[in-house]
């Protein structure tokens, strides 16, 4: 029973990783000033991270990768991966937060 609770955790984990994803593609920088903007937000938001973070981060919201995916080519299981994304979209909105007040 507890394995089935943990696998639907999960799957709401990723499901809202994914969505949080997309709401980020939809913006594409049009104007040199947006993508000025945009290369500072990411300085900013990805500051201090480590290097898996990073290329799972890239792999999934640029190159479009599904966790599972990120997870084989890293060598950990798809729970790291999803966990460690996690985490890192609450420092980006941590650090969004502080940025706007």
């Amino acid at each position: 029973m507890a394995a089935g609770l943990a696998t639907v955790r999960d799957e709401e984990a990723d499901a809202s990783l994914e969505q949080q994803g997309a709401a980020w593609a939809q913006h594409q920088p049009s104007t040199e000033t947006e993508r000025v903007e945009c290369a500072h937000d990411l300085a900013l938001l990805t500051k201090g991270e480590d290097e898996f973070t990073l290329t799972a981060a890239v792999m999934h919201w640029v190159e479009g990768h599904t966790l599972e995916e990120i997870a084989q080519t890293l060598g950990v299981t798809r729970k790291t991966v999803s966990a460690r994304l996690t985490r890192f979209m609450e420092r980006v909105a941590s650090r969004k937060q502080k940025e706007e007040v």
